[in-house]
């Protein structure tokens, strides 16, 4: 008897409160909300990237072996969420936040998690992103949106200029781990990305965007890691990658005072 690809109903045993395991009935997702859900950790593994265009219903239907109507329903409830939006006459996008919709509910753990065990993380997966990301050896519209963002920053001391650097530095990490094209890595990444979101880390890190010239050379350094990934120089993103993280260590915790950039 074939089997659906997304599981047959059956029941299934459960632990009643005396801990005496009984047979009952349980709620089964329906196909729309799996297809919904699958969909989702395509997003979140960087199958399906923001801003890009989903297959046709017709192309879903076929590679989930569902029918267009369920795929109908998951979009849909997609759209209601946000994680996707439609353009008439164009088909259905990813929306352009969509990673941050279906992130991973990561819990209280993270506010106001240590900078500097942060940083003893990031010191050893970003090489490791960047060198895997380069594995890949191809151009990314998402990261490159992101540098030309940062190129767009005028001034930290005013706040708008602050909060687009804040959030175009942390996804442009998240996006090169997502450009290595492992959905660990995706997920490993996107939780340091959230914790980089938390009000600790954004206030010791904004506090070291001063002098001038130290976001010059962060911005140089991002671009100099994502250049080495598109060349497929895996060494040289990782070597791009463990530089910069060692400057922003050593701006953020060792010697928030030096002058260097």
């Amino acid at each position: 008897m074939a089997v659906h690809p997304f599981g047959e109903r059956r029941p299934l045993a459960v632990v009643a409160a005396d801990s005496q395991p009984r047979l009952g009935p349980i709620v089964v997702p329906q196909v729309y909300e799996q297809l919904a859900e699958t969909i989702k950790a395509q997003i979140r593994a960087g199958v399906f990237r923001p801003t890009d265009r989903l297959p046709s219903e017709r192309d879903l239907a076929r590679s989930f072996e569902v029918s267009r109507p369920s795929v109908r329903e998951a979009l849909a409830s997609l759209k209601v969420d946000g994680i996707v939006v439609t353009r008439a006459g164009a088909g259905s996008f990813v929306a352009a936040d969509a990673l941050e919709r279906v992130a991973v509910d990561l819990g209280p753990s993270i506010h106001n998690m240590s900078p500097v065990a942060l940083l003893e993380v990031r010191e050893h997966l970003e090489p490791a992103a960047a060198r895997l990301a380069a594995m890949q050896a191809r151009r990314d519209a998402r990261a490159e949106e992101l540098l030309d963002s940062m190129d767009s920053v005028l001034d930290v001391a005013d706040p708008a200029d602050r909060q687009l650097w804040s959030e175009t530095d942390r996804l442009f990490h998240q996006q090169i781990g997502l450009m290595a094209n492992n959905p660990v890595l995706a997920d490993i990444c996107r939780y340091v990305a959230v914790i980089m979101s938390q009000p600790l880390w954004r206030h010791l890190r904004d506090e070291t965007l001063v002098p001038e010239d130290r976001v010059s050379r962060y911005r140089a350094e991002h671009r100099a890691i994502y250049v080495a990934v598109v060349e497929g120089d895996a060494e040289a993103a990782a070597f791009f990658a463990a530089r910069h993280v060692r400057a922003v260590r050593r701006h953020i915790v060792d010697d928030p005072a030096d002058g260097r950039p």
